[in-house]
């Protein structure tokens, strides 16, 4: 069991684990509890040392009951390091909340492996263009100010001009001159003319 503020309290995972077949949660018990760890983790401290107990205890054929998958780790490639020794020892991951057994196989954690690595990398390679300004950076236009906020004001209020016409030609969305400068033809409502 992995005890963390946001995830199942303790007595939801005991439930859960009593309901997969487990009775015996004394201290000899072969139950293993995480309590939450402390904001900050002291370098060469184990945050999780229940788990890391359960993976040295593992043999070939156990099986591995958690309340649900988030219980195995936090982040993928921890969850993907505990699948890969629960593998190598032999054993499988029942998860009571999906009710479904897993057992990791070897070739499948090498090639999940590869694939993260392949995004990790290919994320690196388009930072690094966006960087040397090879790519065009994502996100919003820049904000209308001084002199192309007064003219964009101007074109608004030309009843000639077209929302779409006037956005197009100060380089903003509708949308943004709409909440700069209310409905078009009209004063924004409760904001006064600055002189």
């Amino acid at each position: 069991m992995r005890l963390d503020k946001s995830g199942p309290d303790r007595a939801a995972q005991e439930a859960a684990l009593r309901a997969a077949g487990l009775n015996d949660f004394g201290a000899d018990g072969p139950v293993y509890v995480d309590l939450p760890p402390p904001k900050r983790i002291k370098p060469g401290v184990d945050p999780l040392p229940g788990r890391t107990l359960l993976l040295r205890a593992l043999q070939g054929g156990d099986d591995v009951a958690i309340h649900s998958a988030a219980r195995l780790g936090a982040t993928r490639g921890d969850v993907l390091a505990v699948l890969g020794a629960i593998g190598e020892a032999g054993a499988a991951v029942w998860d009571c909340q999906a009710g479904e057994a897993v057992k990791p196989h070897p070739e499948a954690l090498a090639m999940i492996r590869f694939a993260e690595r392949a995004e990790s990398q290919g994320q690196q390679e388009r930072a690094a263009k966006a960087r040397r300004n090879i790519t065009r950076r994502a996100g919003p236009p820049a904000a209308l100010t001084g002199k192309k906020l007064a003219a964009a004001k101007v074109a608004w209020g030309d009843p000639e001009k077209a929302a779409r016409q006037v956005a197009e030609e100060c380089g903003a969305s509708v949308r943004t001159l709409y909440r700069l400068f209310g409905p078009k033809g009209t004063p924004v409502f409760g904001r006064k003319e600055k002189p």
